[in-house]
């Protein structure tokens, strides 16, 4: 697989032709939700939903794109269930906008319908899990997953954790997942790392450590962690990934939720 280009975060950005600008900017903010951007220029304007931004560019000739065929052109927006696409096709139903067909489960997991805006662009509301489950990219069965996390006293500081992990079961439906804590709070990980493999069907195991940054906890706490557990299973294969801070896409996400606080924080409170 070629490597994807230094920075690049995926396709998070479209242009979209629009016959009315003032119609269109209506249905994207009203029906859609997506806040405004930029509406500094009479003949476009551009609107975001968290990582997501579309501009609406005035044209003169715009045409419905066609809706026929299993794939038509399309733009999808994305959802977290299945259960939140039947709710936004029924608000969709109930304001009369163009649906062009019905929610259903795809080849390949996803599952979504077809619907059009207001200038007859094809868009596509669709819940896509984010582990491949089928296909030559499918994750192995045999590995198990560890969400490693620093713990705490505080029953409420763990919440954002036990999401996580909830989200995680939903969408790695053939992986076995888990969340462990290095200390405060339980299961510890090794207790974790124990109930996984008496599974026999995993074979390996991945830690995932939860954290921003890696100081004396990841660099020598959690190696320690892992070579003593190895001592007393040495069938048992751990691999440990690098924090989650250190991802690109953590590090956006963090700096949108940033954005959105200062966006807030100055917007006129009504």
């Amino acid at each position: 697989m070629a490597e994807k280009p230094a920075g690049m975060l995926g396709l998070r950005h479209a242009a979209l032709a629009v016959a009315d600008l003032q119609r269109a900017t209506t249905f994207y903010r009203d029906v859609l939700g997506f806040a405004p951007y930029y509406d500094g220029d009479a003949d476009w304007t551009m609107l975001r939903h968290g990582s997501t931004s579309v501009s609406l560019v005035l044209a003169s000739d715009v045409k419905p794109a066609p809706t026929d065929g299993s794939h038509p052109a399309h733009l999808g927006l994305t959802f977290d269930a299945p259960q939140s696409v039947d709710t936004f096709h029924r608000q969709l139903t109930a304001r009369k906008s163009v649906v062009t067909s019905a929610p259903r489960w795809h080849r390949d997991k996803s599952y979504g319908f077809y619907f059009q805006d207001t200038e007859g662009n094809n868009l596509e509301a669709i819940f896509i899990p984010v582990v491949p489950i089928t296909g030559p990219h499918a994750i192995s069965e045999k590995r198990a997953l560890v969400l490693f996390a620093h713990g705490s006293s505080d029953p409420a500081w763990r919440i954002p954790f036990d999401r996580l992990l909830a989200e995680c079961q939903r969408h790695f439906t053939h992986t076995r997942v888990a969340l462990a804590f290095l200390e405060r709070a339980t299961p510890t990980l090794e207790s974790a790392l124990e109930e996984i493999f008496l599974d026999d069907s995993v074979k390996e195991a991945l830690v995932v450590p939860c954290f921003f940054a890696a100081g004396t906890h990841i660099n020598h706490d959690l190696p320690e962690l892992i070579e003593a557990f190895q001592k007393k299973h040495p069938e048992a294969k751990v691999q440990v990934a690098s924090p989650v801070g250190r991802n690109a896409f953590f590090q956006q996400g963090m700096l949108e939720a940033v954005s959105d606080a200062l966006i807030s924080y100055e917007s006129p409170k009504t």
